[in-house]
């Protein structure tokens, strides 16, 4: 019998991280240790680098916590457009319509920057449901959460314009990954005129139009594949329709 392969550094610390992350996860909050180490014994700590695929639509859907890092959430065309329709930002969780349907992944999922994520087997998350009320419970007030940012993003899809797009879409960003810097604000992953077109469902010459303009009029500017938000109270007063409560980041509240 070959000797067991020993798990490496990087991996014994991936282990550790999302062990604490897990722990103080608001999806267990009220949960007993007892009950976390559960959860862990039936659980896969899994790594991703930047815009490596967490799971893809079709997949066979498990659960899944999102303990380091962030992701996107998006649908992709037969043609290869794409629409994003949520960021993730850890701590997270998703997974449960499809998995309590016995339905397959409906999105595509990705890394937005290196993902620490633990991965529970369709079968095991009905049991930890089963297990603990309050997990249950949780589990059922971030579904609700996400479906209010499903149907925010149908409205904004159907009666938005493409400025008003923009500007929600970069409003998210900078939440997310807003980092301060001398005259602005950096948004400090790698975003294009086409990772903006398809996260908003739209041409990519609108797009370069209005940012265009924008920085043009100093709104923004480019700092290698990123953006500078130079001027937050425009790009805030682009948005014609603000949207109360919760926001393309999901599970995350917003100020009216």
């Amino acid at each position: 019998m070959s000797a067991r392969k020993k798990p490496t550094a990087s991996r014994k610390d991936d282990d550790v991280r999302a062990r604490v992350a897990l722990a103080a996860h608001p999806l267990l909050a009220g949960c007993s240790q007892g009950f976390v180490d559960q959860v862990l014994a039936r659980a896969r700590v899994q790594t991703f680098a930047a815009g490596e695929t967490l799971s893809r639509e079709g997949d066979a859907a498990d659960y899944w916590f999102l303990c380091v890092g962030s992701t996107r959430v998006f649908y992709r065309s037969p043609l290869g457009n794409e629409v994003t329709v949520k960021l993730f930002s850890a701590p997270a969780a998703w997974a449960e319509m499809e998995v309590l349907t016995h339905r397959p992944h409906m999105e595509d999922c990705a890394a937005v920057d290196r993902v620490v994520a633990v991965r529970v087997p369709a079968r095991q998350f009905v049991l930890l449901l089963d297990a603990e009320p309050r997990f249950c419970r949780n589990v059922l007030e971030d579904c609700a959460a996400r479906f209010y940012i499903a149907a925010q993003s149908e409205k904004k899809l159907a009666f938005a314009s493409v400025e008003e797009r923009i500007a929600h879409l970069l409003l998210s960003y900078l939440r997310l990954f807003g980092v301060p810097v001398d005259g602005g604000t950096h948004i400090r992953v790698k975003l294009s005129h086409t990772d903006i077109a398809n996260g908003i469902g739209a041409a990519q010459k609108s797009v370069t139009r209005t940012l265009t303009t924008w920085q043009k009029a100093g709104w923004i500017s480019k700092r290698g594949t990123s953006y500078v938000v130079h001027a937050l109270d425009k790009i805030e007063g682009a948005v014609l329709h603000p949207v109360p409560g919760i926001d393309f980041i999901a599970g995350r509240g917003v100020r009216s």
